[in-house]
């Protein structure tokens, strides 16, 4: 074989192991995007009506995995004690002082604009008036008459207990 041949050889094995290695890094690189956004964007399912009417039965959402709560986001948590993820809205976080008696929900003292929840006033067995402490979210279903929340049966929410952020309504469920 003469040399021109085997060069020819030679650079033919080299530019398919070059097409090959692009295609691995490619592929790599879609990998870790994927990855990184399942990290980042977990979709969840609504189970009930506590959060009705912003939320039914059904509904399919995004939830950002790394934000931040702010008060007013829909979370989604762990609820240790029945070894079940709960749907709610974050209505008082760490530092805040949170108040609820039969004139209504007072965040910082000022009475909160709840366009969000159905006609039905927030009740509490008791009047609450709290701080919520470091690492402890403040959290109550829109539907206030049907809903376990920070009032009594599942008290505050750990930050640690939150898988994620309402980012997206992705599909609207049906109440079948």
């Amino acid at each position: 074989m003469s040399n021109d041949v085997k060069e020819k050889e030679e650079n033919k094995v080299l530019k398919f192991a070059k097409v090959i290695g692009e295609y691995l890094m490619m592929f790599a690189i879609a990998l870790c995007i994927a990855f990184g956004l399942k990290l980042a964007f977990e979709p969840t399912v609504v189970s009930g009506i506590s959060m009705e009417p912003t939320l039914q039965n059904g509904d399919r959402m995004l939830l950002n995995t790394f934000k931040e709560v702010e008060n007013g986001d829909i979370i989604v948590f762990n609820w240790t004690e029945r070894n079940s993820v709960l749907i709610k809205r974050a209505v008082a976080v760490a530092g805040d002082h949170i108040q609820i008696n039969e004139d209504g929900v007072f965040l910082n003292g000022k009475l909160l604009e709840e366009n969000y929840t159905n006609s039905e006033p927030t009740i509490a067995s008791e009047p609450i008036d709290i701080v919520v402490p470091e690492g402890k979210i403040f959290a109550m279903g829109d539907n206030r008459m049907h809903s376990l929340d920070s009032r009594a049966d599942v008290g505050l929410v750990d930050e640690t207990d939150v898988l994620g952020v309402r980012m997206i309504q992705i599909w609207e469920g049906d109440d079948e």
